[in-house]
């Protein structure tokens, strides 16, 4: 009637993308400073060990993220890794078997 559509999960979820890779970004970079791993964990090994406790703090930040798909918290979770800087894009790539969006 007036034009407004109801946005979607999805669509919730996306408006909040940029500042939880940016909130993300700030807890790996502690993460990888302060929690030790043996050298031969892999980068992967190292991102899905953060992407659980990212994932629950995530989740009590951003509301539309309460139900999104592991999927999502692991694209957040690459993504921040990138950001931090701590690693390459390439790194990531390689380590996780995807491709990261641009």
């Amino acid at each position: 009637m007036f034009g407004f559509k109801k946005q979607s999960p999805a669509d919730k979820a996306n408006k909040v993308m940029r500042p939880a890779i940016a909130f993300a970004a700030e807890k790996w970079a502690v993460f990888n400073r302060d929690v030790p791993f043996k050298p031969e964990v892999g980068l992967d090994m190292r991102i899905f060990a953060f992407m659980q406790p990212v994932s629950i703090a995530l989740m009590e930040k951003y509301e539309p993220l309460r139900k999104a798909p592991d999927s999502i918290f692991l694209l957040i979770s690459a993504m921040a890794v990138e950001r931090s800087g701590t690693h390459t894009r390439d790194q990531i790539e390689s380590a996780l078997g995807l491709t990261l969006p641009d």
